[in-house]
């Protein structure tokens, strides 16, 4: 996600709309994700992604809703990915961790929660600002192979 993120905003023609920036905490604006979630849904990646333009030039979008939008498009991805449509399993009595950047695990969380679809969801953020989290992990199962 952060990924496709990452190329939408800085290389596509969609980076001056955004201008080149992702939304942080303070620019956080749920409604404008969850409508781009709602098209991405609705229509595809690609169109709804594109209709970012559109929403900026027709309809006086501001980059910060824009921003919002785009992420609410992409983030779409990984709810259909939880949905069954790809190969990760998850049902509804699943228990869900979101760990991460704190601004993308509570856009998650309130995407899935606007869905209602599963029971638990919840964030998980580290403490100390060291090692990422998957960079912890693979420290454990490097430690965990040595001693075999």
């Amino acid at each position: 996600t952060g990924e496709l993120l990452n190329v939408l905003t800085h290389h596509t023609i969609l980076a001056n709309s955004v201008g080149g920036e992702f939304i942080d905490e303070a620019s956080y604006l749920p409604e404008a994700v969850k409508l781009g979630s709602h098209i991405s849904r609705r229509d595809g990646l690609a169109r709804a992604a594109f209709l970012a333009r559109a929403l900026g030039q027709e309809y006086g979008y501001s980059r910060q809703q824009l921003g919002n939008y785009l992420l609410g498009v992409v983030m779409d991805q990984d709810l259909q990915a939880l949905a069954g449509k790809s190969s990760i399993e998850v049902h509804n009595d699943t228990k869900i961790i979101l760990s991460g950047k704190k601004i993308l695990c509570r856009v998650l969380l309130d995407l899935l929660q606007e869905e209602n679809r599963y029971k638990d969801v919840s964030i998980f953020q580290l403490e100390d600002q060291g090692a990422s989290l998957s960079a912890k992990g693979a420290l454990a199962v490097y430690r965990n192979c040595k001693k075999k």
